[in-house]
């Protein structure tokens, strides 16, 4: 996943659930500059980007990368693109730049409950 240059941080889930799934958000002016070299307009921010369908194909293409080099038990099922960064400001990162798993899932659980392992028929 982190080899895509739009993504900036992926947390993976799936403990007690029933599939393996990720959080994924995108570093803007990384995002902006490979939108560039596609020759695309750029985005003015990271709602937009989480919104563009190219954005969108570059992200699901890093997460079959990654899917291609494990079993299909352990592949990503479904992710999610976040809008906002993970910043320490925000405590979703540890000083040294690491994703804190635990405060990612707290913060993003109603869109890990709705989005991602929302039931059948919802």
């Amino acid at each position: 996943m982190m080899t895509s240059p739009v993504v900036d941080q992926c947390v993976v889930i799936g403990d007690r659930k029933p599939f393996i799934a990720a959080i994924v958000s995108l570093n803007l002016d990384e995002t902006n500059a490979w939108l560039a070299a596609q020759g695309v307009e750029q985005v003015s921010d990271l709602a937009e980007a989480v919104r563009n369908p190219i954005v969108y194909a570059e992200v699901e293409r890093a997460v079959n990368a990654a899917n291609d080099l494990v079993s299909r038990a352990e592949s990503i099922r479904k992710f999610e693109i976040v809008p906002e960064p993970f910043t320490e400001e925000n405590g979703l990162l540890t000083a040294s730049m690491k994703a804190r798993r635990q405060a990612v899932i707290d913060h993003f659980g109603e869109l890990i409950d709705t989005r991602i392992y929302a039931p059948k028929g919802r």
